[in-house]
């Protein structure tokens, strides 16, 4: 019985020394522990030519997106082998959706890669009527891309952009992220994050509202046509601009707010009646506007 036992002991500690080696040097992609034990989760890469494209959706569930600049038209999934996405190109309409994985329902996850989800769409410089963008846990970036609507949404993660251009509206949304945008030229639009800092720069903006629930909001090296709306719950406002430009500020509780190197404590309202106004209200923090 005792010699049983050993052999016994001796082979389940010889099976979990197999898995750590196989783990270590990428025998299985991935390894997740779930309600009814271990699942081997094998990723793949698929990269699909496209034709001319003018309206883009991609709708994913635990996946980054990118949408780039290249010269032929292309799509890449990195995926689980379980979960491929559905995808469908037809007059001109591009459709992307990736399910929930079985990887964001592990309880435990063993990645000896540790690549994550994601679709990544390349495009030459041609100009899109729509490109709608949404994940629930993942983040997006989009650079060299030109649309006349944008929108995209992240539950869970970040939302960055570069010399992106939406030409006639957009909605932009992080529910739980930082929003940064560099060089992006935005009109009619409508820019908001619920947790997280937004930050904008060498931007150009044209009536476009930009909102934080709890983050602060950084507006610098940009020009501003028409109105521009900046507002934040539970942070502070900092803009770097010209004392032409019109002035309406609100700053509920705050005590050392700045404008151009002078300090005034709730309100102030200067050249309100200029072609572009910047409207800046906070109602928990400090507004700080710098040449």
């Amino acid at each position: 019985m005792k010699r049983l036992f050993k052999w016994s002991a001796l082979l389940l500690i010889t099976g979990v020394i197999l898995i750590v080696l196989g783990l270590l040097f990428g025998a299985h992609k991935n390894v997740g522990y779930y309600d009814h034990g271990f699942r081997i989760i094998e990723k793949t890469t698929k990269t699909r030519s496209l034709s001319k494209i003018d309206n883009v959706r991609i709708n994913t569930r635990d996946a980054d997106i990118t949408v780039k600049t290249g010269k032929n038209r292309q799509l890449t999934t990195r995926t689980i082998k379980t979960g491929q996405p559905q995808v469908t190109v037809k007059d001109g309409h591009l459709t992307v959706r990736v399910k929930r994985t079985p990887v964001a329902k592990a309880k435990l996850n063993f990645d000896a890669n540790d690549k994550p989800v994601e679709v990544i769409l390349t495009l030459p410089k041609d100009e899109l009527n729509h490109l709608k963008l949404s994940t629930t846990s993942g983040n997006i970036y989009v650079k060299d891309q030109a649309s006349k609507n944008l929108s995209a949404t992240t539950d869970n993660g970040s939302l960055a952009m570069k010399s992106v251009k939406a030409k006639q509206s957009s909605q932009l949304h992080s529910r739980s992220g930082a929003i940064r945008f560099n060089t992006v030229q935005l009109k009619n639009s409508h820019v908001t994050a619920e947790s997280g800092e937004l930050t904008i720069v060498k931007s150009e903006l044209t009536e476009t509202n930009l909102a934080s629930a709890s983050g602060d909001i950084h507006l610098r090296h940009s020009k501003i046509h028409g109105q521009i709306n900046l507002h934040t719950n539970k942070g502070s406002i900092g803009v770097q601009a010209t004392p032409t430009t019109g002035y309406v500020i609100h700053s509920s509780d705050s005590k050392y707010n700045d404008f151009f190197g002078k300090s005034f404590k709730k309100s102030l309202v200067k050249n309100q009646n200029a072609r572009d106004t910047l409207n800046l209200e906070t109602k928990n923090g400090i507004v700080k506007v710098i040449r």
